[in-house]
């Protein structure tokens, strides 16, 4: 139902291209289940570890002292809601297309063949820089 393409998008912060985002290979109905988070729990501490070497990027906040890191699913292709992009601070403010229920990525309404999926990861989710995103609250 997915598949990962590059982005057309660039960030409003840097004017650069934003690079990998999840993409729909057929046209998809609203409040359909288009992909679902897939990964290991993990502590707080070992969230920080993540983020000290760079892969914070694929870890989602769960609750209040457990995160989910899907840094070794997204690599190997078992976790492609990994790279769904927010809208937030791009180029163009495109809109959001899919929200997150659960652990899964659920499209709000119809979307056409490869286009990009775009979710909202919460009023606290920027782009202080490129290399630097805050977790996914689910």
């Amino acid at each position: 139902m997915v598949y990962l393409g590059y982005s057309k998008y660039k960030s409003a912060v840097s004017g650069k291209g934003i690079g990998v985002g999840l993409f729909t290979k057929v046209a998809i109905a609203g409040n359909t289940t288009i992909c679902e988070y897939i990964g290991e729990v993990m502590t707080k501490s070992e969230y920080e570890k993540e983020a000290k070497q760079g892969r914070s990027y694929f870890c989602v906040l769960v609750s209040q002292s457990q995160y989910l890191n899907c840094y070794k699913n997204a690599l190997t292709g078992k976790c492609m809601a990994s790279f769904a992009n927010s809208p937030v601070q791009l180029v163009g403010n495109p809109k959001q297309n899919a929200r997150i229920v659960g652990k899964k990525i659920v499209s709000i309404s119809s979307i056409a063949a490869n286009e990009e999926i775009l979710v909202s990861y919460g009023l606290g989710y920027r782009f202080p820089s490129d290399t630097d995103r805050t977790v996914l609250r689910i």
